[in-house]
């Protein structure tokens, strides 16, 4: 799962699952307009900063939710949505699976959830200082072979200072070849002593002890990171995080051995190729996403930095910068290693990976004026494999999902996006009782 920008704040009830909707998909293609496959009714998003969860699993299976705390404990309800806009039957009770845990904390949430390949569904978040790591069978029931009775909850390893922090979190989970989870996330302190960490999991939900310092990876380099995204390689893993301090900031990159270890002269390639490939900008709301041989791609918005010389702003474009696996740039990517993102006003700008090493490109396009306001639409680009748009996706190469129906005051759309296992990729737009499921193929 990526997110996009915005979440679902409460919890999804046992409400009705439409049908599939039918509209004349070919014509929709032609003019780049993107319609809903489902719909699903959920009870109003309320807040700024609400928190969606939503992954597929094997079968095409949706399935989606988010959590909320009741008195002293952590509720998660999750819903199992079928290709054909029913509920997953098998799933929980009629198609609806919820997770309690007791906990002290009233900031205590399930902050990401990602699907295995055997249809089990891993759940990451925190409680205060502790980091909660759970997994639910296919049948969405609490797997009673992982940590105790279907979930880990595990002593952070970062220890701020007593009233800086607002809580653990978890910013995304990661299955190795051999079972292992991995989990990274941060301590939850201010911007500017925020501490990020690895974590790493058996199979059985238990600490793997010769991983980092007793099971746990500290990455210096990603301290100051609210997004810390973890992607498993072959022999390691590559870390991201987007480090924010006032005025400045952005992207960075790390890759740890297996045993936790940092590989110190790729973190060294990958900051000199990203500060070529931006200089006097910061990459904002970066992703990061595979590409064939062992590189990758980082995506994001493009704004000014107040720590370096003045620069004119970039008005929401953004910018696709394409690596080696080495952390060298890849100069066979776009134009000399970077392809320019059209600027529509957005206010973030994602990637979600599809197959063949290609690219779902997701802006959020705002109204314009002089203060933030909610996105009116979603603007989806394909990118390939060598860093070019195909000016066939869509109209001359953009496809739009409009969101006027998820506008309101005090409504502001939670939307989230995920890799489709048949090559598409899945947004899912929740607002006003209503949550609209699109899949973009590319």
């Amino acid at each position: 799962m990526r997110m996009l920008a915005i979440g679902l704040a409460g919890v999804l009830a046992a409400l009705a699952f439409p049908g599939q909707l039918t509209s004349d998909q070919a014509h929709l293609a032609r003019t780049g307009v993107i319609a809903p496959s489902c719909q699903v009714r959920v009870p109003e998003v309320a807040g700024p900063f609400p928190s969606l969860l939503d992954t597929e699993l094997p079968d095409g299976t949706l399935v989606l939710g988010g959590s909320y705390t009741r008195g002293h404990d952590l509720v998660a309800v999750l819903h199992a949505v079928l290709p054909d806009c029913q509920a997953a039957q098998g799933f929980g009770l009629h198609g609806r699976s919820t997770v309690t845990l007791a906990v002290a904390s009233p900031s205590a949430k399930i902050d990401v959830i990602e699907a295995t390949g055997d249809g089990e569904v891993l759940l990451g978040g925190g409680a205060g200082a502790d980091v909660i790591v759970g997994r639910l069978l296919p049948d969405g029931h609490l797997d009673p072979s992982f940590g105790t009775s279907g979930l880990s909850r595990l002593p952070s390893p970062a220890r701020p200072a007593k009233g800086t922090s607002s809580g653990t979190a978890v910013g995304s989970l990661a299955l190795g070849p051999s079972g292992t989870v991995y989990v990274g996330g941060n301590d939850g302190a201010a911007h500017c002593c925020v501490e990020d960490f690895v974590g790493a999991l058996s199979p059985s939900g238990r600490l793997e002890r010769s991983f980092g310092h007793g099971g746990w990876a500290m990455v210096p380099a990603l301290d100051g990171s609210y997004d810390t995204e973890v992607f498993t390689e072959d022999g390691g893993l590559l870390v991201m995080g987007f480090v924010m301090y006032t005025g400045c900031g952005g992207p960075v990159l790390v890759r740890l051995g297996p045993g936790g270890k940092p590989d110190e002269a790729f973190a060294a390639a990958a900051r000199q190729s990203i500060a070529a490939a931006s200089p006097r900008y910061d990459l904002l709301g970066p992703a990061l996403y595979p590409r064939r041989d062992g590189g990758f791609a980082l995506v994001g918005d493009l704004l000014a930095s107040d720590c370096q010389l003045p620069a004119p702003k970039t008005a929401g474009g953004g910018l696709a910068v394409g690596f080696l696996a080495d952390g060298r740039t890849d100069h066979s990517f776009g134009t000399d290693g970077k392809t320019e993102l059209p600027s529509d006003g957005s206010s973030g700008t994602w990637a979600v990976p599809l197959l063949g090493g290609t690219a779902a490109i997701v802006t959020e396009r705002v109204a314009e004026g002089p203060t933030y306001d909610v996105p009116r639409s979603l603007k989806v680009r394909e990118l390939s494999s060598t860093g070019r748009f195909d000016r066939a996706f869509g109209l001359s190469g953009t496809r739009t999902i409009g969101l006027s129906w998820a506008s309101a005051p005090n409504s502001y759309p939670a939307v989230d996006a995920t890799a489709g296992l048949d090559g598409s990729a899945v947004i899912v737009v929740a607002a006003k009782q209503r949550a609209d499921i699109y899949r973009v193929a590319p």
